[in-house]
């Protein structure tokens, strides 16, 4: 990959042109995302209804919690545009490791609530006993491996709020391939892999994260991208963490507002049955092809606004706002 694309001041020549070079390769991370998770679906369909049933629980309850994730995002993109935009590589670093601590801090957290209280919460749903034990399976591992998947996430959009957004889509791609060709064996069993089901499903996205974690740190320690993270800027900095989630809080509120739209849905669903509690948990994963697009250019936009502002032109920043849009 040439040097070039490190090197690139995204806050000057044309708006229009910075805004689709940045947002592409984020709106390629998107569709990947959502060809995946639509992609494990289908295996995990192979298993019944009442299997895709128990994971939909799961992704009701995993909504609430990317929101938060957002929110984390939202902030550490505001603070991390800004530094970049201003030329402060110190801050800049300074930055993406807190918003890494947030978000693992956060994982941590809700791993032991996911593991020790999965059966309880989704049993709150009102759905048969066997959708909760399909579900309750699924959560137990996916959360035992999220603090991978916050690292990993946290990393990605730090990287592409500093102006490189290239690199987050490579490691996607490489971390997605993981997941996609574990996926089947696992689920299902072939060749000399256990059986696992929706358990397997979970798996392969745990192990597909945890490697995916490993290389964007190894991409931010060895200063293979605008960022380079030493040791020191992960250690906390309560003043810079409440910054992150000041601007953030009003992004997890928003979010927030349509994950209990959702909720509300799916237990008024609940009583029609299983097939009905299927067949909604698959269209909830095939509408993230809707939402790819705008959360890509979305982010392009954010960043661009950012490091305009960062480099005190507010006029320009204004024009990527409204282009955006």
């Amino acid at each position: 990959m040439s040097d070039k694309s490190l090197e690139k001041d995204w806050t000057k020549g044309s708006v229009i042109g910075n805004l689709l070079q940045l947002s592409w390769p984020m709106v390629s991370v998107e569709v990947l995302y959502a060809v995946v998770v639509v992609v494990e679906l289908i295996w995990i369909g192979r298993l019944g209804p009442v299997s895709i049933a128990g994971v939909g629980l799961v992704d009701l309850f995993i909504i609430p919690i990317m929101s938060v994730d957002m929110g984390i995002i939202f902030g550490s993109r505001a603070m991390i545009a800004r530094y970049a935009g201003a030329g402060d590589t110190k801050r800049v670093g300074i930055a993406v490791g807190q918003s890494i601590l947030l978000g693992f801090f956060w994982g941590a957290f809700m791993t032991v609530v996911g593991v020790l209280l999965a059966e309880r919460i989704l049993s709150m749903f009102g759905s048969a006993s066997e959708v909760v034990a399909q579900g309750a399976q699924y959560m137990r591992v996916f959360f035992a491996g999220l603090i991978g998947l916050e690292v990993l996430e946290m990393g990605q959009y730090a990287i592409q709020s500093s102006g490189d957004t290239t690199r987050p889509m490579i490691i996607e791609l490489v971390t997605r391939f993981i997941h996609l060709t574990l996926c089947p064996f696992l689920v299902l069993g072939w060749w000399v892999f256990p059986m696992l089901g929706v358990g397997g499903a979970a798996m392969s996205q745990v192990i597909a994260n945890g490697i995916g974690a490993v290389i964007v740190l190894w991409v931010l320690f060895s200063g293979r991208t605008r960022v380079r993270l030493t040791l020191s800027d992960l250690r906390p900095v309560p003043d810079i963490m409440w910054r992150i989630l000041k601007v953030g809080i009003p992004s997890i509120l928003m979010m927030l507002q349509r994950s209990i739209g959702s909720i509300v849905l799916m237990r008024i669903i609940v009583p029609f049955g299983t097939l009905a509690m299927s067949s909604h948990s698959l269209v909830l994963r095939l509408e993230a092809f809707i939402f790819a697009f705008c959360f890509g250019l979305g982010g392009g936009t954010g960043v661009m606004v950012g490091q305009n502002l960062g480099a005190n032109q507010p006029k320009r920043a204004e024009r990527s706002m409204w282009t955006g849009a």
